[in-house]
């Protein structure tokens, strides 16, 4: 499981990862696999079903800036738990199916990472 305190390098690159430019994400991802690969290897997959998809990658951005933008004014670590619950969810979801959906499953998956979305003192340890 991703913690916002001590995984914050990582959830930095998986957020540079998730940018719009190709340019900027596939460097990012770069970085963000070849460091999971070594403590979050369930992490993987995810990062790569970001990279393989942009309209995937475009909903995870989208929930995750969500969950940031309701908690950011209390909370100075409130991206990194974002970032950290949204991932976490999505290794959930990743070991009952592959990522990234079909396009036509996009919203289902919104709501299973929502109602996943846990802001727990674990995560944010």
């Amino acid at each position: 499981m991703l913690k916002a305190r001590v995984d914050y390098k990582l959830l930095i690159d998986i957020g540079d990862s998730l940018a719009s430019d190709n340019g900027v994400s596939e460097a990012a991802a770069s970085r963000a696999i070849a460091s999971a690969s070594a403590t979050h290897p369930d992490v993987v997959p995810v990062i790569r079903a970001c990279q393989e998809c942009p309209d995937f990658r475009s909903l995870v951005l989208d929930i995750i800036m969500k969950d940031f933008k309701e908690h950011e004014k209390h909370n100075p670590l409130a991206i990194f738990e974002s970032i950290a619950m949204v991932f976490n969810a999505l290794i959930v979801l990743s070991e009952m199916s592959a990522l990234p959906p079909p396009k036509d499953f996009f919203e289902e998956y919104r709501v299973l990472i929502e109602a996943q979305i846990d802001r727990s003192p674990t995560v944010a340890a």
